[in-house]
């Protein structure tokens, strides 16, 4: 897909700002620092919220917190008609009792996080503030939006409430990936992503020598989903990301849990493989004791 040919235009001019720059980037890094810093588990963004709250406070444009916990800010521009739309994710994978601590050596930043999404973050907060050193002004307003509830279960519910409320049209949107910054992406893939819970009854006989528990269950499962075919084209891939069971050396584990995800250029490979992966669970289901169970957390289509 070629891109539009105004995207090059704006790239070349761009280069005017080249020496400028270098002198905002300890303000973006200084924003990442302090952000990573804060954890922000999906359902629990609200003190990163308040940061980029603060921070579009202290470069003088407006921000508001809506219901379900997004902070919007509007950078107007010469036609209020139109309007740009700028979003951020403010969730991360890690717990809030994991460890943030943010580590500055010379030239790199350590900490988890930092790349998804604390990165992302920390260049929309410091956008208001870059704009107006380089002096530059926009024809279009520019909504910034810190979304919450994006990852995992929370499936983009911030996004979607705020582009089922805004009285603002959108012409336009981009969305901002810290571990991306620098590169434009000007498409997506499809995915499905769900969750696997094998269960086993507790009434087992688990004096019965080669008794099926839980693990055995799912790792059965597991190599079922492993031998689908994937196509090398269009590009596809069955992740396993986590697998959660038991709870000691001596204890049968009555339930086990998969979470996974398949992602295609292409939706009806990720259909087909969908479907694959319910007929593995029919069959398991009919032919051993215990109960798989597969609920679906999010699904995309490509574009």
């Amino acid at each position: 897909m070629d891109l539009p040919p105004y995207v090059p235009e704006i790239l070349d001019s761009a280069k005017n700002h080249l020496e400028s720059l270098p002198q905002l980037r300890d303000v973006v890094l200084a924003n990442a620092v302090f952000c990573g810093e804060i954890p922000s588990p999906t359902f629990g963004e609200k003190k990163r919220i308040a940061f980029m709250s603060d921070r579009f406070t202290e470069s003088g444009v407006e921000s508001s917190v809506d219901e379900v916990g997004n902070v919007t800010a509007v950078v107007p521009g010469k036609d209020n008609k139109k309007n740009i739309l700028l979003v951020a994710h403010a969730d991360t994978l890690w717990e809030a009792n994991d460890d943030h601590a943010v580590k500055a050596l010379t030239d790199t930043l350590h900490g988890i996080g930092l790349a998804d999404n604390s990165l992302g973050i920390a260049a929309m907060a410091s956008l208001p503030l870059i704009l107006e050193r380089l002096g530059i002004e926009l024809n279009a307003n520019l909504i910034l939006l810190g979304a919450v509830r994006s990852l995992g279960r929370g499936d983009l519910e911030g996004l979607r409430f705020f582009l089922d409320h805004t009285q603002k049209p959108v012409h336009g949107a981009v969305c901002i990936e810290g571990a991306q910054l620098g590169r434009l992406s000007h498409s997506c893939l499809g995915m499905v992503r769900g969750k696997i819970v094998v269960t086993v009854p507790k009434n087992q006989d688990w004096k019965q020598w080669g008794a099926a528990n839980a693990i055995t269950s799912l790792h059965q499962i597991v190599d079922q989903i492993l031998a689908i075919g994937r196509p090398d084209k269009p590009r596809t891939q069955i992740i396993l990301g986590s697998v959660r069971a038991g709870s000691g050396y001596n204890t049968s584990p009555e339930r086990a849990t998969l979470r996974f995800e398949v992602r295609s250029e292409s939706e009806e490979v990720v259909n087909k493989i969908h479907g694959e992966i319910n007929q593995i669970l029919e069959e398991a289901n009919a032919h051993r004791q215990g109960k798989a169970e597969l609920s679906i957390i999010a699904q995309r289509t490509p574009g």
